[in-house]
């Protein structure tokens, strides 16, 4: 029986109430939360996204709204659903709405190559705890590729705790993951930080159940006269591309070609290649999110219902048709080329990164405060070089992986750095203490204590382990 519930937050993931609600209520096992929060033991709390919820606890959730604003302003349903046709886009609504799981095959997931955790901005955390008295996981700051706060311009920080399924279930709280003190990285990149404010603009944009206007052909209804024919039949991909790619270089690395032409063509939903197009378009957040549900009148517009009416075809019959006709004829003797920037001298590159990485490193290694972990994608991302450039900068790699270390490995600096903490301090250390400061599970500290490299830490762990 659910007793005590905790309010939601403004931009707070769904996730992060509950893990609030077991923070708060001092449950002896994780188990006995679960029990209350979900319908079955076996669940994996779902971060992003819902779990089918126990009675009890989805008249809590929905105790000053409904579960569809819950849906709609608690989860990340506004960064992977906004683009999907008018049919799926519903369907996965539903889906949500109803608990089902069924979304998981409706939704479109973003590229990414590297493992994704749960990401915080310390300026973001540092104001929440002064507002609220604890800090809680933002839906905004785990949209995929934009890794800086827009707000406060900062490097948006990865939490240890993974954005996937197959990991140990458990609700981690933001207020015992993020580090008190920490010192933010800033963005310098102007234009970064101004593509970042937009692409937020747009996610914080209701998302619109009734447009059936694919997004492709949106944004090519919209382009410029100079890349588009007379007719409206014909794009200039070519000049686009080459425009789009001078425009956004100085931003991050520009999609390739081939990629460009799919989601002009409605071959492709990656949200993040769609705002980059619109940005360079032109297109306020607000056009982009409030699609027309039907195109404006162009001249090709006006031959389908022409053609319609003569042989009593329905108009979106005649669309679809020809607007597959028109993309087949434009691949029609094209061949595949290759895009990107021009070949870097990788030596001279290498050298120019590799100070900037070691200070990186070594800021992030031997902080004096709640240790961090080394690996090559924070590395990249603070630097703002994309990854495909650190694959050919191997003085640079090998500087991150010397210092990259296993999970047991990180466990044991930070369980020294608490250990050294607690008594500088004073406080009273035990293992329980230990455990639930570190947010350790059962057997983490055994697992770990091999590996901490301080004699006088491992004997105070060691006697902490025989109690």
């Amino acid at each position: 029986m659910i007793g005590f519930f905790p309010e939601i937050y403004e931009d707070e993931l769904l996730y992060s109430l509950l893990c609030r609600y077991y923070q708060r209520t001092g449950y002896t096992k994780y188990i006995f939360a679960v029990d209350d929060l979900f319908m079955r033991r076996t669940v994996h709390p779902v971060i992003e996204w819902v779990n089918e919820y126990s009675p009890d606890a989805m008249d809590h959730i929905t105790k000053r709204t409904d579960f569809e604003t819950v849906v709609r302003n608690h989860t990340m349903f506004p960064a992977y659903t906004r683009f999907l046709p008018k049919e799926r886009r519903n369907a996965a609504l539903h889906s949500l709405l109803v608990c089902d799981g069924n979304y998981y095959n409706l939704v479109v997931n973003q590229k990414v190559k590297h493992k994704r955790f749960l990401r915080y901005c310390p300026i973001c955390a540092a104001e929440d705890r002064e507002r609220y008295g604890e800090t809680y996981w933002h839906r905004e700051h785990q949209i995929v590729h934009l890794d800086i706060c827009p707000k406060h311009r900062c490097r948006l920080v990865d939490s240890t705790v993974p954005i996937r399924s197959k990991t140990t279930p458990g609700l981690f709280p933001a207020e015992t993951e993020v580090p008190f003190g920490e010192e933010p990285v800033l963005c310098i990149n102007e234009r970064l930080v101004d593509f970042g404010r937009y692409v937020l603009e747009i996610f914080r944009e209701p998302v619109d159940m009734e447009s059936d206007v694919p997004i492709g052909s949106f944004l090519q209804s919209m382009l410029d006269e100079t890349y588009v024919s007379g007719s409206g039949a014909k794009v200039y991909s070519t000049r686009l591309y080459e425009d789009y790619s001078d425009f956004f270089r100085e931003i991050c690395e520009p999609m390739n070609f081939e990629s460009f032409r799919k989601i002009y063509n409605n071959y492709s939903l990656d949200h993040y290649q769609i705002y980059q197009l619109a940005y360079f378009q032109g297109l306020t957040a607000k056009e982009l999110a409030r699609r027309p549900i039907t195109l404006v009148n162009t001249a090709m517009e006006e031959l389908y219902r022409d053609i319609g009416e003569v042989y009593g075809i329905d108009y979106k019959t005649v669309y679809q048709i020809g607007e597959t006709v028109i993309s087949k004829y434009r691949n029609l003797g094209k061949v595949s080329r290759k895009s990107g920037p021009k070949q870097r001298a990788w030596a001279e590159l290498d050298e120019k990164y590799l100070p900037r990485v070691r200070e990186i490193v070594n800021r992030i290694y031997f902080s004096d405060g709640n240790p961090g972990r080394v690996y090559v994608t924070r590395v990249e991302r603070e630097i703002g070089a994309p990854a495909k450039q650190f694959q050919k900068l191997p003085k640079c790699t090998k500087y991150i992986r010397d210092h990259m270390e296993t999970t047991n490995e990180y466990r044991a600096r930070r369980v020294a750095w608490a250990v050294w903490l607690f008594q500088k301090e004073g406080r009273y250390l035990s293992r329980n203490t230990l455990n639930h400061f570190l947010n350790f599970r059962k057997n983490d500290l055994m697992a770990c204590s091999p590996y901490i490299k301080d004699s006088k830490v491992r004997d105070v762990v060691m006697a902490l382990l025989a109690e």
